[in-house]
């Protein structure tokens, strides 16, 4: 395993950005061709009706599976791009949405007898951690020597600081707080 030495501020950036290009993007389609993308707060909506076209919108509304009550969500916008890689679709996405969550989604197609129904769910908020790393006050670059997985991470967290934070020094700036990857004991 290969050293090297990065700050706290630029760890915890690359941890993050790691975790997201590992994490496996749940790409789920049900049987009437709609596709969804989600993120932590956003599912991300693909759907190719047969009758679709850019004289046609499409209606959305959504609810938190479990609830009564729907909420409208935007109209999705046609993409009319149609090659071979890539059929015409309609896109958009349900935004502000919570962690962790399963959302029941309905799409209409204005115009015609068309709905379909599906179900997607938002990325949790919790992190598989393999193990903590301690380590206390410094003015010098802290030297990484551990790796973590997808699946199990290295939570790197300053001795003194409150539960879930770490204390990091950016560019010469004064110590500030900052939210680090969530922390179990």
């Amino acid at each position: 395993m290969r050293r090297g030495t990065v700050s706290p501020m630029i760890l915890v950036g690359v941890l993050s950005m790691v975790w997201t290009a590992s994490a496996e993007t749940k790409l789920d389609q049900d049987k009437a061709g709609v596709s969804l993308v989600s993120t932590f707060h956003c599912i991300s909506i693909y759907w190719s009706p047969a009758q679709g076209g850019p004289e046609r919108e499409v209606s959305v509304k959504f609810r938190a599976t479990g609830q009564k009550q729907w909420r409208p969500g935007l109209p999705l916008r046609y993409h009319p791009v149609d090659t071979s890689e890539c059929k015409a679709d309609y896109r958009g996405s349900l935004v502000n949405l919570t962690p962790g969550t399963t959302y029941d989604i309905v799409l209409t197609l204005d115009g015609t007898h068309l709905r379909t129904e599906c179900r997607g769910t938002t990325w949790g908020e919790e992190f598989p951690v393999a193990s903590t790393a301690k380590v206390s006050d410094r003015d010098t670059t802290l030297t990484v020597n551990q790796s973590g997985r997808p699946d199990a991470y290295v939570y790197i967290q300053q001795h003194d600081s409150p539960r879930g934070q770490q204390r990091c020094k950016r560019a010469g700036r004064q110590w500030q707080d900052h939210k680090a990857l969530h922390h179990t004991e």
